[in-house]
């Protein structure tokens, strides 16, 4: 069974920008390729801590992820590294997943366990 979004994680991480020992449990409710200006290719994230939610940009280090199936919607993740940048007047979390371990998905109110992530 996948454990339990983190309470308020996503006003915490806005408000606590530099705080490195906050590891908050999410999941992701959209992700959606964005067009390459540079030959890279970007993930726009959408992740919820259960009544909050913040919108960012997955680290290209997390495709192989992406591409394996292992992040997509419904993806639970405890977030080990992210920052927070200003992007067009709004406040938005850049890098969300630079680093997080996958704890598993839920859909529905169902849970399935994943091993593994980083």
């Amino acid at each position: 069974m996948a454990p339990a979004l983190t309470p308020r994680s996503i006003p915490h991480i806005f408000d606590n920008p530099n705080d490195a020992s906050f590891s908050p449990i999410v999941q992701v409710f959209d992700i959606k390729p964005l067009a390459a200006k540079t030959g890279e290719r970007r993930f726009r994230i959408l992740c919820s801590d259960g009544d909050h939610a913040a919108q960012g940009l997955l680290s290209t280090s997390m495709n192989e992820l992406v591409d394996a199936g292992r992040v997509n919607k419904f993806t639970i993740m405890k977030l080990k590294e992210y920052t927070v940048q200003e992007v067009s007047k709004k406040m938005c979390v850049r890098g969300f997943l630079m680093r997080c371990r996958v704890c598993g998905h839920r859909e529905g109110g169902v849970s399935e366990g994943v091993n593994g992530g980083f």
